[in-house]
């Protein structure tokens, strides 16, 4: 009887996407999880579960576990916890790293400089650029038509800044919200 590494890698691999892809966001969210109530004083566990098939021996983990980085997209609502997430990670992971995204949608951004001040803290942090190159981080922009959308930095290069007047259900004008539209094109 043959085993699993027996298998043709192609087969491995078809089975390997099934078995690390995340179903949906929630699956692929990079939280803190403390061990017991109100413990400040001890530190405080990164968790982002990598798949259980991917600790059941060297090779199955060498080649499944970049595919669970670069076919998933990793979430969180905090900037501390992904920041400390990313620099926990090892090289590998980091490179095969393909999105990622931080805040809530709930409450995304009304302007621009927001934005751009979620991109700039992080390759302030970081260190590095990098995340922004390649496309992967991606924020919350709440886009006119669109609803929410999670952009790139360089699809904020694509928004214009417009308005839109809230209004309550007795008719009266309380505020103006910032909204994103997509620019024109001038052809």
């Amino acid at each position: 009887m043959k085993s699993f590494l027996d298998l043709p890698p192609e087969i491995r691999n078809t089975i390997y996407e099934f078995a690390v892809t995340c179903d949906n966001d929630e699956d692929c969210r990079i939280t803190a999880c403390a061990p017991w109530p109100n413990a400040a004083d001890r530190p405080i566990q990164e968790l982002c579960m990598e798949p259980a098939l991917t600790r059941t021996c060297r090779q199955i983990r060498h080649e499944s576990l970049p595919m669970f980085y670069s076919m998933n997209t990793f979430c969180s609502d905090s900037n501390h916890f992904t920041l400390k997430w990313l620099q926990h990670l090892r090289p590998e992971k980091y490179v095969a790293l393909t999105s990622l995204r931080v805040g809530d949608e709930h409450f995304a951004p009304l302007s621009l400089t927001y934005a751009e001040g979620q991109f700039a803290w992080f390759t302030l942090e970081m260190g590095s650029d990098d995340l922004l190159q390649r496309g992967v981080l991606r924020v919350p922009m709440r886009v006119e038509g669109e609803g929410v959308l999670w952009v790139t930095l360089a699809d904020l290069l694509s928004f214009e800044r417009g308005f839109v007047e809230w209004v309550s259900d007795t008719g009266r004008r309380f505020t103006t919200l910032g909204v994103f539209r997509k620019r024109r094109s001038n052809t």
